[in-house]
């Protein structure tokens, strides 16, 4: 939960170019956040969702992130033991979804900084370690950028207005070499039934 609250800060300042280091502001007021509304998930209890200072309200994403982050990764631990690369990659690929969370529900950006950092390494990792055959992680980029890159396209000839962004396309890229050629297009699936 500890690393997951940092991912929600870089996800929330890559984008607008901020940097990393620094005390965590109020959005709304700008005064600095108390070391102990930032302890994860209890932090928000604390404070009882609302700045010291201003009292806008915080949104509950951020600890229902840290939560969510944070047992993905024990529940991960738990699941792949006595399998520490893929557990290795499963984070990564956790780390880089929950930062990407963030931003895009912040800024509604997939910054490209987060999947150079990230890409290039989950890339390599499952090229070397795949689930099945190393040739599926490329199918599965391949697939899943074609796929996404032509929903794009289609939908911004059908309703004249972008439907989805490059980091979206480049993020499924991504994904789909995480998963493979055989589980990606289940996570479309499934992505589809959520954003539903």
């Amino acid at each position: 939960t500890i690393l997951s609250s940092f991912l929600l800060l870089v996800g929330h300042r890559i984008p607008i170019g901020k940097t990393i280091n620094g005390r965590s502001q109020c959005d709304a007021c700008g005064n600095t956040i108390p070391w102990y509304a930032l302890i994860p998930m209890f932090g928000y209890l604390i404070v009882r969702g609302k700045c010291v200072h201003c009292d806008a309200k915080i949104s509950p994403f951020y600890p229902l992130m840290e939560f969510t982050t944070g047992a993905l990764f024990a529940g991960g631990y738990l699941y792949l033991a006595d399998n520490m690369i893929e557990y290795l990659i499963m984070m990564l690929f956790v780390m880089l979804l929950t930062a990407v969370s963030a931003s895009d529900a912040k800024h509604q950006l997939v910054p490209d900084k987060l999947l150079l950092i990230f890409g290039p390494v989950l890339f390599v990792l499952r090229i070397i370690f795949p689930l099945t055959t190393w040739y599926y992680s490329l199918l599965g980029g391949i697939a899943a950028f074609l796929f996404m890159w032509f929903m794009a396209w289609y939908g911004k000839k059908r309703f004249k207005q972008e439907a989805l962004g490059g980091g979206d396309i480049k993020l499924y890229a991504i994904i789909g070499v995480v998963l493979e050629i055989h589980l990606v297009f289940i996570s479309l699936f499934f992505a589809a039934v959520l954003g539903l």
